[in-house]
């Protein structure tokens, strides 16, 4: 019975950690100035994994772990990063522990369960949960003072939080760093295999100055700076040569200390879509409606859910319905050429778009924004 619980909890996992995400971003008042999307991401990430450890423990005789599951250890190594207190996280995981308690009891709830194998199950599942939490907080104390005293002192963690301070407006000052603030800036973050390498190999084709420091998560942290990134420099941004298994993500050009911050803000938001749709090169002016949508990403699911209602799922024909209609958009709505593209008669198109208009009661030309950025965020979510 319980392993029919958790296979209806599973899937409601991505959801959850949007949740838990959206909740300790506007909860934890410590993280209120962290305005960093790829850290968030990050967070989204190991939520998941924590969460799907706490899964895997249920099916296996619901044991209690005997030491800081992985992704829970590497939270605390984020966290450490970000400067945030134990109190700070204990209320993080106590944000998580509510909303996915609150998940675990919706899966008790769609099952067809007689009264007392009902009760009898929601009592399993709020006694390993409290244990499984319990058991969590005593492992999370341990591993963040560990980690606490491990990265006390070090250079490159005053490197790291000078950089932070500055995204942030905390400091307007580079102490340190070795960089002038007055240039016109364009960030980057890097991950893969040779990321330093890659920066260096950079900002020498672009004949610019550069920054960088290796920053949680596996990614880089990285400026480029000069006087003006005129076109030609822009388009060369485009045309990165990287060594293999490195891909970047890179901000739009901003000049002085403002900039510095606002320029790293775009391409960590480039970079969450990168981690979702991955690719070498990835600018933020090319995904900045995704990277909006998904600042929020439990409240972009449900506005897909709202915009694509009728064809949102994984069946073939609702695959086939918006394909059509990723198609038409792309064809500035021009149903000959979608039809030529996607090699059927132009009737059959004309068939499935009045099909999409009636299973979400809109017309398709009326509301082609609400559409075309639901498709778009669809294929991330």
């Amino acid at each position: 019975m319980l392993a029919r619980v958790a296979e209806g909890f599973e899937p409601r996992i991505p959801s959850l950690a949007d949740r838990i995400t959206t909740r300790v971003r506007s909860e934890v008042d410590e993280l209120s100035t962290l305005n960093t999307p790829e850290l968030w991401e990050a967070h989204r990430r190991l939520t998941v994994e924590s969460r799907r450890a706490q899964y895997r423990h249920l099916l296996n005789g619901r044991q209690l772990p005997d030491g800081c599951p992985n992704p829970d250890a590497e939270a605390i190594r984020l966290a450490t990063y970000g400067g945030l207190s134990l109190s700070g996280v204990l209320h993080a995981y106590r944000i998580g522990h509510d909303v996915s308690l609150e998940a675990w009891l919706d899966s008790v709830d769609a099952l067809e369960l007689s009264t007392g194998d009902r009760e009898a199950c929601t009592r399993a599942i709020v006694r390993f949960t409290l244990e499984y939490n319990d058991r969590l907080v005593r492992l999370l104390e341990t591993e963040y003072e560990v980690e606490r005293k491990r990265v006390q002192g070090r250079a490159d963690q005053y490197r790291l939080r000078t950089m932070r301070d500055l995204i942030e407006g905390v400091t307007d000052r580079a102490d340190g760093l070795n960089y002038d603030l007055n240039l016109e800036h364009v960030g980057l973050i890097a991950w893969g295999d040779l990321t330093e390498e890659a920066i260096r190999r950079i900002a020498k084709s672009l004949d610019v100055r550069e920054v960088h420091a290796l920053a949680p998560d596996g990614l880089c942290w990285a400026w480029l700076g000069t006087q003006s990134f005129e076109n030609g420099r822009r388009q060369a941004l485009r045309q990165l040569e990287l060594p293999p298994g490195t891909a970047v993500a890179i901000g739009q050009p901003s000049p002085g200390v403002a900039g510095f911050g606002q320029t790293h803000r775009q391409a960590g938001a480039a970079q969450v879509i990168a981690a979702r749709r991955p690719q070498p090169v990835t600018l933020y002016e090319d995904v900045a409606l995704e990277a909006l949508g998904l600042q929020d990403a439990y409240a972009a699911r449900e506005f897909v859910s709202d915009a694509l209602a009728g064809l949102d799922g994984d069946d073939k024909r609702s695959r086939q319905l918006r394909e059509t209609l990723e198609v038409y958009f792309r064809s500035e709505q021009n149903a000959a050429a979608t039809a030529a593209a996607l090699r059927v008669h132009d009737a059959t198109v004309g068939r499935r778009l009045a099909e999409v208009e009636r299973l979400t009661g809109r017309r398709v030309n009326q509301r082609r924004a609400e559409l075309e950025t639901a498709l778009r965020l669809r294929s991330l979510l």
